[in-house]
């Protein structure tokens, strides 16, 4: 039914097609990710049936203060300045598929891309960011905004993000010596451009965006010089905002509350898409004797975990725009 230059005796796809086919759903996928973007990458290791990710950090570095003595053959010098932490994750197999109802041109790769590569990619990328989420947004650093005591205060007073709760992060991530995930922008002498310092990130629903961007000094994406990020909605002192409608929310006392996350370089893990986590497009022949049907599927290993508790924070609120309607595209 397919052809023998693209499927295999073993009902395979082709080795150069099945290239084609993965490395073109991988760029699709990559292209729809914002949490994965600043994930630590992890490598996979088999053990068994089961895949573990591991990915190494550094932490709590100290200076080397202790002057080195004039080598005399046996006074070796203790490294116990440099922590190196190796983390561990297991990491599960995710994937899924069409049926086909025509015969399919494999080797017609446009086709074969905007019809299926293209919807796999967007639906590979919304499960794998859905996985980091809910691992980062079970962090253990929480802030209350507006210096609420707990869920019940946010809800209950309306709480909102204020600049205040956003400068206690900072002090908190500087000390903790969380690096800083942008550079900064050096602006042109191009009206209407301004400098803008390295930062973090929040990562905030689009209602959390649109409190944010009443703070005062808030600066909009558009206003400013330099590589922007994906859904990159503006400046706020120190932090840049993104737009990502992945984030976690829930009800409380009839409110709707977010789950902001603050976070800076090296905060959280995600599988790499090489090797064995590399997602894969999966073609057969429907068990069909009248050939009426094939299909077309992905599959691939994912996961994540935090790295480093103190680069993360995340900030509990209410917003002042809220949907409530059921989205089919993001039920969070």
């Amino acid at each position: 039914m397919f052809g023998d230059t693209v499927i295999t005796s073993a009902g395979k796809l082709a080795p150069e097609i099945q290239a084609i086919y993965d490395n073109t759903l991988d760029i699709a996928k990559t292209k729809k990710m914002r949490w994965g973007k600043y994930a630590l990458k992890a490598s996979v290791k088999k053990n068994g049936n089961t895949l573990t990710a591991m990915v190494y950090k550094y932490l709590n570095l100290q200076p080397a203060l202790t002057k080195l003595a004039e080598f005399n053959g046996g006074n070796y010098k203790a490294s116990t300045n440099i922590e190196r932490v190796k983390r561990t994750y297991s990491v599960g197999r995710y994937g899924d598929y069409l049926y086909v109802e025509e015969k399919l041109k494999l080797v017609d790769l446009d086709n074969i891309k905007n019809s299926y590569l293209d919807i796999f990619g967007k639906q590979g990328a919304l499960t794998d960011e859905y996985i980091i989420m809910s691992s980062v947004s079970a962090g253990s650093q929480v802030v209350f905004a507006d210096n609420a005591a707990d869920l019940n205060a946010v809800a209950d007073g309306d709480k909102k993000i204020t600049l205040s709760d956003l400068d206690l992060i900072e002090v908190y991530l500087v000390n903790a010596g969380v690096e800083r995930v942008s550079e900064a922008h050096s602006g042109t002498r191009q009206i209407g451009t301004v400098p803008m310092p390295e930062s973090y990130v929040v990562m905030a629903d689009i209602s959390v965006c649109k409190d944010l961007s009443t703070l005062p000094g808030f600066q909009f994406a558009h206003t400013y010089t330099g590589q922007k990020h994906d859904g990159e909605y503006g400046m706020v002192g120190k932090f840049t905002v993104i737009e990502n409608p992945i984030t976690k929310t829930q009800t409380v006392n009839d409110k709707k509350i977010y789950t902001t996350t603050v976070f800076g370089a090296e905060a959280y893990s995600s599988v790499t898409l090489d090797g064995e986590s590399k997602c894969r497009v999966i073609v057969k022949p429907a068990n069909d004797p009248l050939e009426l049907a094939e299909s077309l599927g992905w599959k691939g290993w994912m996961g994540a975990d935090i790295v480093d508790q103190y680069a993360i924070f995340n900030i509990f609120s209410v917003a002042n725009i809220n949907d409530n309607r059921p989205n089919p595209n993001y039920s969070n």
